[in-house]
């Protein structure tokens, strides 16, 4: 049985959407549940933000430290069965950057970019 991954995206002072159940292997995003807190003005491309991936058997979470003194905030949580939803192996870290000539939300013709995008990574860490 082949499985699909799921998408998110989260808009940390407006809206979370995902795949909906069935959804897989799409870019059909519905939304979801507001997060339980709002930060406004928050601009991720402004400076160097602290983000975790906390693993556990049965779930793993995506946090972002917004810099204000609260601490790490919880962006999303995906739960399910071990070794069927959550993986038990180790994995290395892989990243992708880069242009699509199809809009990943819409299917609508995306433009290419006006300049040049960059992704910076001070450091990744395990504990």
């Amino acid at each position: 049985m082949t499985t699909y991954p799921s998408s998110r995206a989260v808009g940390v002072g407006t809206r979370q959407r995902e795949t909906p159940p069935g959804g897989q292997a799409t870019y059909d995003l519905i939304e979801v549940a507001p997060l339980a807190w709002r930060q406004r003005g928050f601009r991720a491309a402004r400076g160097y933000h602290t983000y975790r991936f906390e693993w556990q058997p049965t779930q793993v979470s995506f946090a972002v430290d917004l810099e204000d003194g609260q601490g790490m905030r919880t962006l999303w949580v995906l739960s399910g069965a071990a070794d069927s939803v959550i993986p038990s192996h180790p994995a290395p870290c892989l990243v992708n950057l880069w242009h699509n000539a199809t809009h990943w939300n819409s299917g609508a013709a995306a433009e290419p970019p006006r300049r040049a995008a960059h992704l910076r990574i001070d450091r990744v860490a395990t504990r």
